[in-house]
């Protein structure tokens, strides 16, 4: 079978969009030999798999970027069965014949507009209503996406809920690990996650406030927007903060492998991959109520109303002082967190694919 995709965010972005796009490239590629992937790269920052069957196509000039995913050029689709889109978005041009699948991780931008510049949401909207309205078949990553793009968009095609992956070395953090050359100290709190409002870090800082001298260190990984710091500084106060601006996945691996708990009191998500990570790492997790955090957690977690600090402060006790209700989670949430791992994803990605194949035949 041979695949199309838009493999922008697999080589251009280190966060959440671009590694569900090098997960399931990755998983396509190892599930089959008779499976064949192009591309649609409009520049490469990040090489993840090197393999015959894996074909990257670049535009001849940098001022073709600026259309090439949209108008890809012929060549790219001659004998291709299946389009995926890895993100809200697919080709203004894919020729009849050739099924088209699109992947829709939220809809934030439509639900909470005052996150984004007007440009923005027109932008995701028009590409979003697009994509929904010209696919054969629609993948949310969660029960909750797939409820907005109902309201939102009433959509024709059938739309399938199909998690993100988790990586195999998160279910083995020992094995793969590397020690940061600045570690913290051991028993602290972990976030792995951009830094911004929606993320809510600021109210899991009065959270961590309320707890005083007995509140552990707190440690954060990625990156952080300027204006949001601002306001962290001012909420920060007492609290012993480590952060880490960019690690590699095995000093992530380190992280979780010595945390005490995973907080990721964010506001809304369309999935949240970090809390099954932790999950599959062994780290007990304290994450949001609603949004596709509900799916991320199952019911392995502890879940908070994210605008209560007196709530998150509250369990974040719990753990620090309950080693039988830490070791339940721990295990509940390594059992919860098998359903995200290749094997379980990939096969229903290629009934998709089979199904929009067979159904133009």
């Amino acid at each position: 079978m041979l695949i199309g995709v838009d493999g922008k965010r697999a080589h251009t972005n280190l966060t959440g969009l671009g590694e569900y796009s090098r997960r399931l490239i990755k998983g396509l590629i190892r599930a089959s030999e008779d499976i064949i992937i192009r591309s649609l790269v409009p520049k490469v920052k990040i090489r993840f798999i090197r393999n015959e069957r894996y074909r990257i196509f670049l535009p001849r000039y940098a001022i073709q970027r600026i259309w090439f995913r949209r108008f890809p050029p012929k060549d790219f689709f001659r004998g291709m069965d299946v389009y995926h889109g890895l993100s809200a978005e697919i080709p203004l041009n894919v020729p009849k014949g050739i099924g088209k699948v699109v992947t829709i991780h939220d809809l934030i931008y439509y639900f909470y507009p005052q996150w984004f510049s007007s440009f923005d949401r027109y932008n995701y909207h028009f590409r979003t209503y697009y994509a929904i309205k010209n696919s054969d078949v629609i993948i949310a990553v969660s029960r909750w996406t797939a409820e907005s793009v109902y309201d939102v968009f009433k959509p024709k095609s059938d739309v399938y809920v199909i998690h993100p992956i988790c990586d195999d070395v998160f279910f083995e953090p020992f094995k793969f690990r590397e020690r940061p050359l600045n570690p913290p100290p051991k028993d602290y709190i972990l976030f792995i996650g951009v830094l911004e409002e929606r993320k809510n870090i600021h109210t899991l800082f009065k959270a961590l406030n309320i707890l005083g001298e007995s509140c552990p260190p707190f440690v954060s990984v990625g990156k952080v927007k300027k204006s949001y710091m601002k306001r962290l500084l001012k909420e920060k106060r007492g609290i012993r903060w480590l952060h880490y601006n960019y690690l590699p996945t095995e000093q992530l691996l380190y992280l979780l492998s010595e945390a005490l708990v995973f907080v990721y009191p964010s506001l809304v998500e369309g999935f949240g991959m970090p809390v099954v990570e932790a999950m599959s790492a062994g780290v007990p997790v304290i994450t949001s109520k609603g949004s596709g955090l509900e799916d991320a957690a199952g019911n392995s977690a502890l879940k908070v109303n994210p605008h209560n600090p007196e709530e998150i402060s509250f369990y974040i006790q719990r753990i620090m002082e309950d080693s039988s209700l830490r070791r339940s989670i721990i295990e509940e949430g390594k059992k919860h967190s098998q359903k995200f791992r290749y094997d379980t994803i990939i096969p229903k990605v290629m009934e998709i694919y089979k199904k929009v194949s067979n159904g133009l035949k």
